[in-house]
């Protein structure tokens, strides 16, 4: 699928890793859709709003970690570790539920 959409583009080498992640783990964000709704029939806001709010903060710190790395400690991702810490936030938004 990859060559279809990033061959022979200037974000090949980037566009790729990143697209492929998201990839394989797209079946998270429907998921995730499903049970906020679940929850907001259910009339219980106050969970859903208070699991969305930890997973934004989570994907926020995740994101500076991943992306830029922690000098010493861990080296930086990019884009990649964009997509790695979107997976792992939308992963915690469903089972965190």
């Amino acid at each position: 699928v990859n060559p279809l959409f990033f061959q022979g583009t200037v974000v090949e080498k980037i566009g790729s890793p990143y697209f492929s992640c998201l990839m394989f783990a797209n079946f998270l964000f429907p998921l995730g859709g499903a049970i906020g709704a679940f929850f907001a029939g259910q009339g219980r806001t106050k969970i859903l709003i208070t699991v969305l709010g930890v997973t934004h903060v989570l994907q926020i710190a995740l994101d500076k970690i991943l992306i830029f790395g922690v000098p010493g400690i861990f080296s930086p991702l990019g884009a990649f570790g964009a997509a790695v810490s979107t997976i792992v936030s939308q992963f915690f938004y469903c089972f965190g539920s």
